[in-house]
């Protein structure tokens, strides 16, 4: 299960996790002052809102992701089929 990050293509914009094509999650800078992030994991796609958690930076942020993925989500086969 390769999970592909997209680079924002501004700042402030968030990185979204893709597995084979689907969106499974992003994280995203938030707007409060204590430079917290926010972890997105999303499931069943945007049609749910998903787990969150808030992290200290963007590499923790990423590494919630990825870990619900991996202990959660093993088998993203149906994932990849709502394109």
């Amino acid at each position: 299960m390769p999970i592909h990050w997209t680079k924002p293509t501004v700042p402030g914009a968030p990185s979204f996790a893709e597995i084979d094509g689907a969106l499974v999650g992003y994280v995203t800078e938030t707007a409060f002052e204590d430079g917290r992030w926010l972890a997105q994991v999303l499931p069943r796609g945007n049609s749910e809102p998903g787990y969150y958690c808030y992290a200290g930076s963007e590499a923790r942020a990423r590494y919630f992701v990825e870990s619900w993925l991996k202990y959660h989500a093993p088998d993203t086969t149906e994932w990849t089929q709502r394109r």
